[in-house]
């Protein structure tokens, strides 16, 4: 993405639209080109941080945040003047609770708990792996972290991922910095808009606007009076919670409540959201004992950030936000269980809370996954979990994953509970304008003609249809049902690893063997060139030695011709016989050379 910067020209354009238009554009995603610095102001308002139609109202809006961002800074300031503070009370010896000092060790070792997820936060992105802005997004979490997710550790007040969501809101807050100097006084609206020493604050207030769409339970860990419904105490610092549901007291571990906010989410989303969607597909994931949050926790934790490129995860933000701005008219009748008094009633209830934040999330990853149902029904487990965790974008692009999304949830809203959404129309997953391979979203499920034949019928009949229509379908993997035979695959696929790496080692070998032979064939065409370099020099010598003693004879030629008489005594003879013996010992100097000479 070019650096794009937000220009007087482009501000007057928002200006004069206002908050819907700015709204309007991440709606649509035309945040694109010159348009991508407006998403600093389009975030802010969608999030509500800014009001009004006024530019000079957005600038006190914007003010509010930015004073209480400065003003964090300076408690910290004020905190590390160890000098200004009572040396009876703040030294490393005091045993007093309120010991500054002991203050100053914990948020040190915050800092340091952030920086380590800080200094590999995109990489590949220039802007955002400079030491300053690295220095920038640490400062910012910090501050959040204490201000508004206080704990005793510094690894319950930091949770791995928060980087990344801080990170996209920076780089977006960086892109809409205002260009210096097209307005002359530093008074200028832009400057006290989106200027570049306001870039860090707004960058804290939109992260902190974000964390409170939902994304704050993801990442709190599960409440230490919370019980296991099989026994003993839960995991007080697990994000997730309980172990996997498969896993804990054989075939019944998946009736256990969640026991998080996050565990809830995922199984919302994969047995309601994927199961009325693609029946084949959840069958499919479930008899390969495949845990939704496997892959399901980080993309609703970062928000698809991993998934996707930069550019694209802005895009797809966009969405989000302005979906959550202007929710849909029609509220979707897949919604979360009201579980009875312990079953998981906090955890179900902070997810559906998450969820009703931003609630098209939860479709796009039944649809980023549907997305992929062409590979996984043909792979084992260990392949589809590979396919999981390594989930490419769809070829399709953001805007087409989107629409998918939304065609998915006003599906949802038009069915009851127990009607699967596989009809033969263009649907959730539908249009013409879906790519294929790994990006398709609009594969029917198989039986597709036989589920339309029964969605004339009944609402009951459709659903009857359904269920014994997806009975008698044919298993989508093959069946391992032998200890044996699970042994055998093991090996075999545990011998074509080995046979992988068995080639690649060749492949570097042979690569090796020919660049060497390369350097060495070059070498000797390098001195085979010099030689004949030398040969033609010699040559030249030669030619021009020949031509210097025929001079010699055309002269002593002339001389005789022009003496009158031939029997008195002339040097004459003497010059031709002298040039003779000089041209014939020439001729044999250079005989003797080239036959010495190698060419």
């Amino acid at each position: 993405m070019a650096s794009q910067r937000l220009t007087s020209e482009l501000l007057v354009q928002a200006t004069s639209g206002g908050c819907g238009w700015l709204a309007e554009q991440a709606a649509q995603g035309r945040l694109l080109a010159d348009y991508v610095s407006l998403r600093r102001l389009a975030w802010a308002h969608i999030f509500g941080i800014i009001s009004g139609e006024t530019s000079e109202d957005w600038v006190k809006a914007l003010e509010v945040g930015r004073k209480r961002y400065n003003g964090l800074l300076e408690e910290t300031r004020r905190e590390r003047n160890v000098k200004a503070l009572d040396p009876n009370v703040c030294n490393p010896l005091a045993r007093n609770s309120d010991n500054p000092f002991n203050k100053m060790q914990a948020n040190d070792e915050l800092l340091k708990e952030i920086w380590k997820d800080v200094e590999r936060t995109f990489p590949e992105v220039e802007m955002l792996s400079s030491v300053d802005s690295r220095k920038m997004l640490q400062r910012l979490l910090f501050h959040w972290c204490r201000a508004t997710n206080p704990a005793k550790a510094a690894c319950d007040s930091y949770r791995q991922g928060m980087n990344e969501l801080a990170a996209v809101m920076l780089a977006a807050c960086k892109w809409g910095e205002y260009a210096e100097g097209s307005w002359e006084t530093p008074e200028a609206l832009g400057l006290r808009l989106c200027g570049r020493q306001h870039t860090e604050a707004d960058a804290f207030t939109l992260f902190s606007r974000l964390m409170d769409m939902g994304l704050r339970p993801m990442f709190m860990p599960t409440s230490s009076s919370a019980t296991s419904p099989i026994g003993g105490a839960r995991n007080s610092n697990s994000v997730i919670g309980e172990l996997p549901r498969s896993r804990l007291g054989g075939g019944s571990g998946r009736d256990l409540p969640p026991s998080s906010a996050i565990l809830a989410r995922c199984m919302f989303i994969f047995d309601t959201v994927v199961k009325r969607s693609d029946l084949a597909l959840h069958k499919h994931l479930l008899k390969l004992e495949i845990e939704p949050q496997v892959f399901l926790l980080r993309w609703l934790r970062l928000l698809f950030c991993r998934e996707f490129s930069l550019e694209d995860t802005l895009l797809l933000w966009d969405g989000f936000f302005a979906d959550a701005y202007k929710p849909p008219s029609a509220a979707p009748s897949w919604t979360y269980p009201e579980p009875a008094k312990g079953g998981g009633e906090m955890a179900w209830r902070e997810a559906a809370e998450a969820s009703a934040k931003m609630p098209l999330v939860d479709y796009v990853a039944a649809a980023f996954l549907r997305g992929m149902r062409g590979d996984l029904l043909g792979l084992d487990q260990t392949d589809c979990l590979r396919r999981l965790l390594s989930a490419r974008p769809p070829a399709c692009g953001v805007g087409a994953l989107l629409d998918s999304a939304r065609r998915l949830r006003d599906r949802a809203a038009s069915m009851s509970l127990a009607s699967p959404v596989v009809g033969a129309d263009a649907g959730p997953f539908g249009g013409s304008n879906m790519a294929g391979g790994a990006g398709n979203f609009n594969a029917p499920p198989r039986g597709q003609h036989l589920l339309s034949a029964a969605a004339l019928g009944a609402q009951g009949l459709f659903s009857a249809a359904v269920q014994k229509i997806s009975e008698q379908l044919p298993p989508m993997e093959p069946t391992l049902s032998s200890g044996s035979v699970l042994g055998s695959t093991d090996e075999l696929r545990r011998r074509l690893v080995q046979a992988e790496q068995e080639r690649d080692t060749i492949k570097r070998k042979a690569n090796e063997f020919v660049t060497a032979k390369r350097a060495e064939w070059a070498s000797q065409v390098n001195e085979l060139k010099a030689q004949l370099a030398q040969r033609d020099q010699q040559l030249a010598e030669r030619d021009a030695r020949i031509a210097e003693l025929e001079a010699h004879l055309r002269q002593a030629s002339e001389a005789l011709r022009s003496t009158a008489d031939v029997s008195s005594v002339s040097p004459a003879p003497a010059l031709v016989a002298q040039a003779a013996v000089d041209l014939s010992n020439g001729l044999l100097s250079d005989s003797a050379e080239d036959e010495e000479t190698p060419v």
